[in-house]
């Protein structure tokens, strides 16, 4: 049989959630059952990837014990447990055994994600030589997470998601080969990475003080603000340690109950002052979207970032009540100051709303090298039919006129017929 030696052993076990608790329990039992064979019969050499997705019942506790033993017995380079939900379902969570995963072999792993269990970090645990990539998901963190960082030298990909147990991450310094790290959640309070050579780094969540010592090397930040009446504001002026970032993606969010205008203040000289690749993704929540002004704080926001040469902006308006604006198209009400460097701009979910068409205005006024204008009307996270229904030749229309009216170019993409 292939599959006593096969390099790589992933074994999904998910199930239907509507499924009888029953069948469940049988389906499990003969999961469980499949794996054993499998690993008894497997020579235990050249193993690969050792993969696990199941949601487990306590009961079965020591079997995943074993897979695991077997796993690190068999020199696997990269170990994958998922158990799906399965912390929230159970009061008795399963304790990744981290001590077990450190014993002889285990400086073969150089890859290990973790999902939904708990782990034990402890001072005197061993040292993951080879573990380059560490993914913590759902995870309840018991002791000081410090403990296992510092056995992971070489780490060089870190991420942890909505993981209990630790209010204030700290990356020592002692990481310097730590690259990319991703961190998502609302129970982590603090951000304080001593890594010199971050080169990636993703947060989703509240505004929190962040700090990142020795960042000259970061490059690409990507930027989601979950709480707050204006994020956009936040993503841009909160987060001071990705000033010298050259690739920025920022996630944020416009309420309509919140119709004034932000005034930011200036900002720390030379933020975003190597900021070359923009891409935002604003949510758009108000009733009247011909009347809030909320958007335009994005041109305030490109002030701050003078060398910048690509926007993406994705619009989605969460209640899509209003039609075009019928106003005349003009850039009143949008100030920025002139850009030397930006070349090609791209914004979707277009449909020629007030402050879309200010905001596409300040930008063509006052881009001095812009080669290309493209307008998607297209909501990139609806289905169908939040896409219907598009105005698209009175958008073309608006575009022409812009176009003869700056100069430039304007490309309108589209996929859905004309609504005349």
């Amino acid at each position: 049989m292939l599959w006593t030696s096969d390099p790589n052993l992933c074994f999904d076990g998910t199930e239907e959630v509507n499924t009888h608790q029953d069948s469940i329990r049988l389906k499990k039992y003969d999961f469980i059952e499949t794996v054993d064979r499998v690993i008894q019969q497997h020579r235990g050499i050249g193993l690969n990837k050792f993969s696990i997705r199941f949601r487990i019942w306590p009961d079965y506790f020591d079997y995943l014990d074993r897979w695991i033993g077997f796993a690190v017995a068999s020199k696997a380079k990269e170990i994958d447990i998922d158990l799906i939900d399965s912390t929230d379902l159970y009061e008795n969570s399963y304790h990744f055994p981290l001590d077990a995963l450190d014993a002889q072999g285990s400086s073969f792993v150089e890859s290990m994600r973790l999902s939904d269990g708990c782990i034990k970090p402890h001072p005197n645990i061993g040292g993951f030589t080879k573990l380059t990539r560490l993914v913590l998901r759902f995870v309840d963190i018991f002791g000081d997470l410090s403990d296992l960082l510092l056995k992971c030298p070489f780490l060089n990909d870190f991420h942890i998601h909505d993981c209990f147990g630790v209010a204030n991450l700290r990356i020592p310094h002692q990481l310097d080969k730590l690259q990319t790290l991703k961190i998502a959640g609302e129970d982590v309070q603090t951000v304080e990475c001593h890594s010199a050579g971050l080169a990636n780094f993703e947060y989703t969540g509240a505004v929190i003080p962040i700090l990142l010592h020795g960042f000259s090397k970061l490059e690409k930040a990507s930027i989601s603000v979950r709480e707050g009446e204006n994020t956009l504001v936040h993503a841009f002026t909160e987060f001071p340690s990705i000033l010298a970032v050259k690739v920025l993606n920022v996630f944020a969010s416009l309420w309509g109950y919140n119709d004034q205008l932000h005034t930011l203040t200036t900002r720390p000289h030379g933020m975003f002052m190597h900021l070359k690749h923009l891409t935002c993704t604003i949510f758009i929540f108000y009733d009247d979207l011909n009347s809030h002004n909320g958007l335009v704080q994005l041109a305030h926001c490109l002030d701050f970032a003078p060398q910048l040469e690509t926007l993406h902006l994705d619009m989605d308006y969460m209640r899509l009540l209003d039609h075009c604006w019928n106003g005349e198209a003009t850039g009143d009400g949008c100030h920025m100051h002139r850009h030397d460097h930006l070349k090609t701009v791209y914004m979707s979910g277009f449909r020629c709303f007030r402050t879309q068409v200010a905001l596409a205005c300040c930008i063509l006024e006052n881009s001095v090298v812009l080669k290309q204008m493209t307008i998607e009307p297209k909501f990139k996270s609806y289905s169908s039919h939040r896409n219907s229904n598009i105005p698209v030749y009175r958008i073309h229309e608006w575009a022409q006129h812009m176009s003869e009216r700056f100069g430039e170019g304007i490309t309108v993409l589209v996929e859905a017929p004309l609504q005349l």
